[in-house]
């Protein structure tokens, strides 16, 4: 699934954005079914790039209302919960931007991975 992702982020920056769609969908669809609660963030994201670049404000609103139900008992945790639910507010406005998503994108990115281990003196 990993290897389908980044095919579609391959599509999307190709400008082949029909094919990068279906592959964020299926792969969306693949860490839903995993329980893969960042994955699945992540990918949500990048479909909310493609939609806000071509201005698909109705179908980014229901990609955000999605979100939020995904997560609530997934290992998603507050601050990454907080961010979503704001992402999905500035969807509801149609206040989102690429450079939100991205954003939010990077903020995800960086809280999942686990912190290092403390240095021994």
């Amino acid at each position: 699934m990993r290897l389908r992702w980044v095919e579609g982020k391959i599509d999307f920056g190709l400008g082949r954005l029909e094919s990068a769609e279906a592959a964020f969908r299926e792969v969306q669809r693949e860490f839903l079914n995993r329980r893969l609660g960042y994955d699945v963030a992540l990918v949500s994201l990048d479909l909310a790039l493609l939609y806000a670049q071509e201005g698909r404000t109705g179908v980014l609103k229901r990609l955000a209302a999605e979100l939020i139900p995904a997560f609530e008992s997934r290992e998603v945790h507050r601050e990454a919960m907080a961010a979503l639910l704001m992402f999905q507010a500035a969807c509801e406005e149609e206040r989102v931007t690429v450079q939100l998503a991205r954003h939010l994108a990077d903020f995800l990115e960086r809280e999942r991975r686990p912190a290092p281990f403390p240095a021994h003196s």
